[in-house]
């Protein structure tokens, strides 16, 4: 599985951030704080250069949630995949209750078409030993056809 990073306040990551705080990596490379700036500027770059703005036929839209439409998805989705766990509406709205806040539920649409959906969180941290007190974005789940997936 890939492991996507996105830094979205850089400045804030590198005051938050607390592997930069060990006594390790101050040895490595003092003055940390003097690093903050020219961080930020390397993280912005190279978000920049990664990323890529959606093709206009793409929509992105919140959801309550999941219904026929996500099972016709599942459904549609199955034969590609050599290993998936069941994500048809019924599963779905076990795993990811309508009207939970904990979880952020979002469709994706193609022309007008559903052709995937993705289950965020939003994840204020207090005194992680990693992320220290940073606010925290993960995708907890996902499912697209993978022709979907190619601009």
């Amino acid at each position: 599985m890939p492991f996507y990073f996105f830094v979205n306040r850089p400045f804030r990551f590198l005051r938050g951030i607390r592997v930069l705080r060990s006594d390790a990596w101050r040895r490595v490379a003092p003055g940390c704080s003097r690093m903050e700036r020219p961080g930020w500027v390397v993280a912005r770059t190279a978000q920049w250069v990664g990323t890529r703005a959606a093709p206009e036929d793409v929509m992105l839209e919140n959801i309550q949630a999941f219904s026929n439409w996500a099972t016709k998805l599942w459904d549609d989705c199955k034969p590609h995949y050599a290993f998936l766990a069941v994500r048809d509406s019924a599963a779905l709205k076990r795993l990811y209750p309508e009207g939970s806040e904990r979880f952020l539920c979002r469709r994706v649409r193609r022309n007008g078409k559903p052709v995937g959906w993705f289950v965020a969180l939003d994840t204020a941290m207090q005194g992680h030993k990693q992320f220290g007190n940073l606010r925290v974005g993960t995708v907890a789940d996902a499912l697209a056809r993978p022709e979907t997936l190619k601009r």
